[in-house]
């Protein structure tokens, strides 16, 4: 399942924990996000909220600007 999902954006909002860092789980997770792409054509932001940069504000900006860029006026 995809953590947060904008249907009317077709946009993907996936947390990456600790278990993602692991190589093998990050091959998975590559397969998985397009299989997922494949099905239902949508855009990934992917996050984690254990780099040492990670910033919510950037994260929420992020899904904003997408939004913003894809409403129909």
């Amino acid at each position: 399942r995809i953590d947060l999902y904008f249907p009317d954006y077709n946009l993907a909002i996936e947390c990456d924990e600790f278990h993602h860092n692991y190589t093998i789980n990050k091959s998975s997770d590559a397969e998985r996000q397009q299989y997922i792409c494949d099905k239902i054509n949508c855009t990934f932001i992917r996050y984690s909220p254990h780099d040492k940069n990670f910033n919510i504000f950037t994260v929420i900006n992020d899904i904003y600007v997408y939004i913003k860029n894809h409403t129909k006026m």
